[in-house]
């Protein structure tokens, strides 16, 4: 039958919060001013230590993944997704010796995300 005509009702205490947060005014020239600063101060930086000839694709793969965690990677795609390709053909030399599982992890993570078919062989 119909889920919601057998569904029982209940009913909810009125909450402690009351309608306190539902009119909370919103100051649009705050996100403005923030969106202003991630185009100027954030994408650059990042992007810069991303694109890096001074650190290992190790800790590039660690880097995207902060970026995945913190929800701005969208921002970096074509970066990332060339540095993947670059490490993917040298993977056999990223893992060999290896014996911190945590980059293990990540790296397998980071590059499932981005369609790599890394083997779970590695772990």
């Amino acid at each position: 039958g119909d889920l919601e005509s057998t569904r029982p009702l209940t009913s909810f205490s009125p909450s402690f919060w009351g309608d306190h947060f539902l009119s909370v005014p919103v100051d649009h020239s705050e996100f403005e001013a923030l969106e202003q600063e991630i185009e100027s101060v954030m994408k650059p930086k990042v992007r810069k230590m991303l694109m890096s000839p001074h650190i290992s694709d190790k800790e590039r793969i660690r880097l995207i993944h902060l970026l995945i965690s913190l929800c701005v990677a969208h921002y970096f795609e074509s970066e990332i997704e060339e540095i993947l390709h670059h490490a993917f053909e040298k993977l056999d030399h990223l893992i060999s010796k290896e014996d911190d599982l945590e980059i293990i992890a990540i790296m397998f993570e980071v590059f499932r995300l981005y369609g790599h078919k890394m083997s779970c062989d590695v772990f």
